[in-house]
């Protein structure tokens, strides 16, 4: 049979953002940096998939009370094309 190559297309995404959290673990507050100042929704949740905290911003640096939780959650920030995800112990 005959066979052909088909074009090679370079594909970037620039909607890529990273994050950090400290202090982790943490007794009274996460203070949360992100690398991007579109807006993000960010969601931390319960080990059962219960959803604690919920805020969507474009502030590149904010802090998040977390005087009333205990134990192991997942935070989630999201920009609308790409999530990530980190592990937090308070």
């Amino acid at each position: 049979g005959q066979f052909s190559y088909s074009k090679i297309i370079a594909i970037y995404n620039d909607d890529t953002f990273n994050f950090s959290v400290s202090p982790n673990p943490d007794q009274k507050e996460v203070c949360v940096t992100i690398d991007s100042t579109t807006d993000v929704n960010i969601i931390i949740t319960s080990t059962l998939g219960a959803i604690v905290y919920q805020k969507t911003t474009n502030q590149n640096r904010f802090c998040i009370d977390t005087s009333t939780l205990n134990g192991l959650y997942v935070i989630s920030i999201s920009n609308g094309k790409n999530m990530k995800t980190q592990k937090i112990i308070i």
